[in-house]
């Protein structure tokens, strides 16, 4: 009989020494530090006074709207600028076009002059937001590192071990491969989709144009693709992993609860107050990682959206001044600057998923 009680305690100092070790260090803000140490530049502004551990949804509500107006205005100004250039460039080729037959020119001498003009403002334009774009999808496939593993830690502290690796896994898994796919191939192809637009502009073929259609499609497909593969993945990972947690922390309380009479009660309850502590923190974590996300994509993300309505808006207008080659070279701009942005989406949105659902997971908070 004695053994057998002292069997009892010696179980239940164990899984005390198991449960709370992690529970306190999950509960210590000091080792979350790099999730805010480790945030890009880019982020600085929209995080710029905030203390992580105190942050609520309406603060980080009002940081993104702030952020937002300020960084959609800079984008427009910046798009208006190129606006201005690429209608003046349209104008004076629809002038040429007016008194081509009247002068001589040939149509297919106006037609390369249109389109090397319209595509020159274009990439001089485009690369830079490019360039952004892939600092932006590299920089959060960097802080994932720092902020999913942190909010991993913290939800296999709440009794979710096995649903926190799996998760993590699939989050680091298909992040550095969507950085990966982008970089290089996608930003490469979209270099190429704009020369096949150029050059079908300035020497019309049928068979440029469907090509350039075909890789437009592609890239949408494949992000498509690769988002809804993620998610089915995710899904089921952490739907498999977080049934077993369910069932293991489960037999775990009845355990204690029933080791050691009444003291055991009391202690189960303790280890449910320390996970419910470790929700509230990974809850702020998560809204301080939310906003980081948002403030390294959202000047690219805005930039590019900025120059697919000026482009929209210029073909529209090239349609009364210019010829249709222009007006549909003009459009098919557009559609670049949407696959980028699409790009930067993607990569955000994969991470958004990842933290909203370690967020949401357990229920604390």
């Amino acid at each position: 009989m004695r053994k057998h009680k002292i069997r009892k305690i010696f179980i239940l100092f164990i899984f005390l020494v198991l449960l709370t070790i992690p529970g306190a260090a999950a509960l210590e803000m000091g080792d979350w530090d790099a999730v805010r140490d480790e945030a890009p530049e880019a982020a600085g502004d929209i995080l710029d006074g905030i203390e992580m551990t105190e942050l609520t949804p309406e603060q980080a509500a009002s940081r993104l709207l702030n952020s937002f107006g300020t960084t959609a205005g800079n984008a427009l100004r910046d798009a208006a600028e190129s606006l201005v250039l690429l209608l003046g460039a349209v104008l004076v080729c629809g002038m040429f076009g007016a008194v081509r037959e009247g002068s001589g020119m040939q149509a297919e001498t106006l037609n390369i002059a249109a389109a090397v003009a319209v595509t020159a403002i274009t990439v001089g334009g485009m690369n830079g937001l490019i360039a952004k774009a892939g600092e932006a999808i590299t920089g959060m496939g960097l802080y994932a590192k720092t902020l999913i593993p942190a909010l991993g830690v913290l939800q296999a502290a709440m009794g979710q071990p096995g649903e926190a690796v799996a998760r993590h896994g699939a989050t680091m898994i298909f992040s550095g491969i969507l950085s990966a796919v982008i970089t290089d191939v996608l930003f490469p192809l979209t270099y190429v989709y704009i020369l096949l637009l150029t050059v079908n502009a300035a020497l019309p073929r049928p068979t440029l144009a469907r090509f350039a259609e075909f890789i437009r499609k592609g890239v949408t497909v494949l992000l498509t693709a690769s988002l809804g593969i993620f998610i089915v993945y995710f899904t089921i990972s952490g739907a498999v992993a977080g049934s077993a947690d369910a069932v293991a922390l489960k037999s775990a309380q009845v355990g204690i609860s029933t080791a050691v009479p009444v003291v055991g009660g009391i202690l189960s309850d303790a280890a449910e107050a320390v996970m419910l502590g470790g929700g509230v923190i990974k809850n702020a974590i998560g809204l301080y990682g939310i906003l980081a996300i948002v403030g390294i994509c959202l000047e690219p993300f805005l930039g590019l959206c900025a120059r697919w309505l000026m482009f929209k808006l210029s073909a529209a207008l090239a349609g009364t001044v210019a010829e249709e080659s222009t007006a549909k070279l003009l459009d098919g701009l557009g559609g670049a600057f949407s696959m980028v942005m699409g790009m930067t989406a993607a990569s955000a949105f994969l991470l958004f998923i990842s933290v909203l659902s370690l967020m949401l997971a357990g229920g604390a908070g």
